[in-house]
């Protein structure tokens, strides 16, 4: 059986969705534990649809200006940085499940 891989860019994507979603997180739990992963979730999922946009406008940019298109504008990495997110709030719940069972 092969083992699937992720594609760096994905892969990237998906690591910095999960550092999102910490600092967020942590951020958060000072107001509101209660509020503090959706938060966190929110925030990964914001910032791959941003980057995502940010990066499309660039492109438009560079395609005025007679430039190529210095991005690659793909709706599977916001969802990548989104995933990113899911992913770490899942091995936070898994420690906490893990250290009280």
């Amino acid at each position: 059986m092969k083992i699937p891989v992720i594609p760096g860019d994905k892969a990237n994507h998906g690591f910095w969705g999960s550092i999102v979603f910490v600092v967020v997180s942590i951020a958060v739990s000072f107001w509101s534990r209660r509020y503090a992963r959706p938060a966190g979730l929110a925030a990964s999922a914001l910032i791959g649809i941003l980057t995502e946009a940010r990066q499309a406008q660039l492109n438009r940019r560079a395609i005025a200006a007679g430039n190529p298109p210095p991005h690659t504008v793909d709706g599977w990495d916001a969802a990548a940085t989104a995933l990113g997110g899911v992913y770490a709030w899942a091995l936070i719940v898994a420690v906490e499940v893990a250290s009280h069972g």
